[in-house]
């Protein structure tokens, strides 16, 4: 179906979520540099390849959370990976409602959790990119999806 305004909104909602991206890199360059001169929000924020990656992942009742997942276990290039509450249509254009969603994560400490987020939220997870302009101080997120 032929859904109005979907791509000038999908534009819009692209810029929306790189702004709050880049606010994130500046808040690494401030933690940052109490330990090591950096300034990854200089370095990024003109390369829209490097932090304005949007991705959306399958609702919280169709997550797997076997070792069989889609992609299995790795990190993304990307500096920064925004994920955001999936929209599904119907075939008749009407939204289909859907719950809350997920992704498998490993954290620092090697654990696997499940980081879980609705329609309101926004997850941003940090990436390769962000690992090698800090020196390996910010590691990226292991996930599975």
């Amino acid at each position: 179906p032929d859904i109005p305004n979907f791509k000038e909104d999908f534009v819009e909602f692209g810029k929306l979520i790189a702004n709050c991206q880049l606010e994130v890199l500046k808040h690494i360059d401030m933690y940052l540099n109490e330990s090591i001169s950096c300034n990854v929000y200089n370095s990024l924020k003109n390369d829209h390849d490097a932090y304005n990656r949007l991705i959306i992942y399958n609702p919280i009742e169709k997550f797997n959370t076997s070792n069989d997942t889609w992609d299995g276990w790795h990190t993304d290039y990307s500096a920064l990976t925004a994920l955001v509450h999936p929209m599904y249509f119907e075939k008749t254009g009407e939204i289909f409602p859907c719950k809350n969603t997920c992704i498998n994560i490993i954290n620092r400490k090697g654990e696997k959790s499940v980081a879980e987020f609705d329609e309101e939220d926004l997850y941003i997870q940090a990436s390769d990119t962000i690992f090698i302009l800090t020196g390996g101080e910010i590691p990226p997120t292991p996930h599975a999806v």
